[in-house]
């Protein structure tokens, strides 16, 4: 056993091996129920609702961000890290999102907010720069269209955020697309002639 802190009303907390295994089922049991989560939702939820793929895909992603969050919240309660106990982890880490983690924490805040507000979902034609695809992932910390050459296109999410997007089919599917012809503009061509011997 080992001595971890003291709880509100000042007894000794002790860590034992039957907490580490609750923590690690709790952390493995989540692990499972979220890996599969797409299949469950297929067979249970997604055949009674009428969701687009887009609406399931952010269903899907921001179901799995809160099962890791209070996995992780109730294993680390199961070994009895409370916030005092892990408060200067917390503020540690802080330090070091401020300094050296921006660019990913601003890829994680844009992403969320593409799920939440969902002005490009997967399947979208977008423009976004000089890229043009259908977007096929929206994960973390970026988002990855494909071009019409059949390349994967990763962009960092914060692109979708702070720069001017083109959603080509989000109010609808049907797209206008105008195409350049050229005219040549030499002799004029009559009738073939023949003549005879």
């Amino acid at each position: 056993m080992l001595e971890v802190g003291r709880n509100k009303e000042g007894e000794l907390l002790w860590l034992t091996l039957k907490d580490i295994a609750a923590a690690l089922l709790i952390l493995v049991g989540t692990g499972l129920f979220v890996r599969y989560l797409p299949s469950i939702c297929d067979a249970v939820l997604f055949p009674r609702v009428r969701w687009d793929a887009g609406l399931r895909y952010t269903f899907l992603t921001l179901n799995r961000y809160g099962l890791i969050f209070l996995s992780l919240w109730w294993g680390l309660s199961a070994v009895h890290m409370n916030w005092s106990s892990i408060q200067w982890i917390v503020a540690a880490v802080s330090v070091g999102v401020g300094f050296g983690l921006q660019e990913i924490v601003s890829n994680f805040v844009s992403g969320l907010i593409l799920l939440l507000e969902r002005p490009i979902r997967v399947d979208d034609i977008v423009t976004v720069g000089d890229q043009t695809g259908t977007v096929k992932r929206i994960t973390i910390r970026a988002t990855a269209i494909q071009n019409a050459d059949n390349q994967t296109v990763i962009i960092p999410n914060k692109e979708f955020i702070a720069r001017m997007v083109t959603n080509w089919t989000l109010g609808d599917t049907y797209v206008r697309l105008v195409l350049s012809v050229g005219v040549a503009y030499g002799k004029q061509l009559g009738p073939r002639e023949t003549s005879a011997y």
